[in-house]
């Protein structure tokens, strides 16, 4: 019995060691802050005015504290990157929830660094594919690469968080600016 409490605990000590340091301080980007304040509008006259809906949202992978998980990098969620893309499209009176445009999202590279990278955290690029549908017609589908810059200087992953969210929302700008172009 007591070569197995001796065992048990050994084991339980090389958990410990081997596992220090593998939670690290990380943040989840903010939907808010990733989300594009647009100026222009769409117009009554805009066929796509407040009918566009988001349809499917994928390969989104959030973010985890823990770095064996292998998704430290500031990344959105599907349902928060639902969340900027809604609020973005809102702003340029596109959305509506019942709209007759479904709008496909697909993380096409997140550009996420992970737990060994090496570089500058102040970088960070996004390609997201958009594909606007409306009954089997494809009006819109591109893939948009944009990039993100952060000056901070500290907490490596709160510096790609800012990056990203601003890759984000350049990401989210072509996309409204591309869409109130559509005749």
């Amino acid at each position: 019995m007591k070569i197995l409490k001796l065992t048990a605990l050994f084991l339980l000590s090389i958990l410990i060691v081997s596992t220090s340091g593998c939670v690290t301080v990380t943040g989840e980007m903010n939907p808010e802050k990733s989300s594009y304040e647009s100026e222009s509008k769409a117009t009554p006259d805009n066929k796509l005015f407040q009918n566009v809906r988001i349809n499917q949202v994928e390969g989104f992978v959030g973010t985890s504290a823990f770095a064996l998980a292998g998704k430290t990098s500031p990344n959105l969620t599907n349902e928060t990157a639902r969340t900027a893309v809604e609020n973005t499209l809102k702003t340029a009176n596109l959305f509506n929830d019942k709209g007759s445009y479904l709008l496909d999202i697909k993380v096409v590279e997140d550009g996420s660094r992970g737990y060994w990278a090496v570089g500058d955290p102040g970088y960070r690029t996004t390609e997201i594919n958009y594909k606007l549908v409306s009954d089997s017609q494809t009006l819109y589908d591109k893939d948009i690469e944009t990039e993100g810059r952060s000056d901070g200087m500290f907490a490596y992953y709160l510096i790609e968080r800012e990056a990203a969210e601003q890759a984000m929302r350049r990401n989210l700008k072509e996309l409204v600016d591309d869409l109130l172009a559509i005749d």
